[in-house]
């Protein structure tokens, strides 16, 4: 059985990172333990960025693995 996310959100950064490289898509960062992951399929980084999930919220938004060891 397969089950397909559009975003996912994690409480640990360094979960966020290797479950963005192993998917693909864009990590939008919120400090150094708050992380949501977004299906690139799906998202571009404006819908990202007005997404209930992130809106009005500081962070970045990535679409590399500067996050797999946790914050740079």
């Amino acid at each position: 059985m397969s089950t397909n996310f559009r975003s996912i959100e994690f409480s640990s950064l360094e979960s966020a990172a290797k479950y963005r490289k192993q998917n693909g898509g864009w990590l939008f960062v919120a400090g150094a333990s708050n992380a949501w992951w977004f299906d690139a399929r799906c998202y571009t980084p404006l819908t990202i960025l007005k997404s209930r999930q992130v809106k009005g919220m500081q962070g970045n938004l990535v679409c590399d693995n500067r996050y797999e060891d946790g914050i740079p």
